[in-house]
């Protein structure tokens, strides 16, 4: 393979306050690009483990590139029947609730779950999961879509109710398309540290709604990486630089989001 200098990880490129908003959507383009032409491949290719340290980005540019391809599934023929060459790893992060789901059922690991090329455990539908979610990190600065925190203007109206009985783990919240940026959900709200979710278009916000929580019970909603790239493509014709030298959409009435973010403590 070709060597590759001068990248930044995708995880890194997430909260990077040396790349501006509209980097960082244009990465977020140049990743659903990516995605598309290995599903576009003319042998049946997976990502599988869809990992955000497995992307190196090139900021100069934004363009995108998978540095670590040996765990990506393969389907081969072979003496007139189907092989499965099988991605056995993954990060819990970044997989489909259904595979969680499918190992506890199973009560197996990725390693050594019983698939063969009817039942793969990675399919494109997971690697649309995964997609989605760098997506939405890339343009929520860093956070998680299931990312929440106490809300505690709520917890004070009801006396009677345990802080600590409040579920705010990610994993649960991702089997449960518990989709906090789109939803309200009792005594949960969304991290201060990442922009109101009414910052993104409507569109997008559409197909993550689709993504994670449509997607939660049936993977075949989610969206496509054509999907997202047009969508994200319009997204980025409507960013303009304001006096603060922050991009923010034009239509976007409120103040800067990313002047709010700065100011925290975090």
């Amino acid at each position: 393979m070709e060597k590759q200098t001068g990248f930044r990880t995708l995880k890194s490129i997430y909260v990077d306050k040396d790349l501006n908003y509209m980097q960082k959507v244009w990465t977020a383009r140049n990743l659903c690009i990516l995605t598309n032409r290995v599903h576009s491949l003319e042998r049946k290719v997976i990502i599988g483990d869809y990992n955000a340290d497995n992307i190196a980005v090139f900021p100069s540019t934004s363009k995108a590139k998978f540095i670590d391809v040996d765990s990506f599934q393969l389907l081969i023929y072979r003496n007139g029947r189907s092989i499965l060459c099988p991605c056995t790893v993954g990060v819990p992060e970044f997989m489909a609730p259904e595979i969680s789901r499918r190992l506890k059922r199973e009560k197996s690991d990725l390693e050594n779950v019983d698939q063969g090329p009817d039942n793969p455990i990675f399919n494109k539908y997971t690697d649309l999961y995964a997609m989605a979610y760098h997506v939405f990190a890339l343009l929520m600065n860093g956070s998680s879509p299931y990312a929440s925190m106490l809300n505690m203007a709520e917890i004070s109206q009801h006396s009677s109710k345990n802080v600590s009985s409040v579920d705010v783990d990610q994993f649960h919240a991702a089997e449960k398309g518990e989709f906090v940026f789109a939803r309200h959900y009792l005594f949960k709200k969304a991290p201060g540290y990442a922009p109101k979710y009414g910052i993104l278009s409507r569109k997008l916000q559409r197909l993550f709604e689709r993504a994670f929580i449509d997607g939660a019970e049936d993977p075949a909603a989610r969206p496509d990486s054509l999907e997202f790239y047009d969508a994200l493509t319009e997204y980025l014709d409507s960013l303009e630089e304001r006096k603060c030298g922050h991009y923010m959409p034009s239509n976007y009435t409120g103040a800067c989001e990313w002047c709010r973010i700065n100011n925290l403590n975090y």
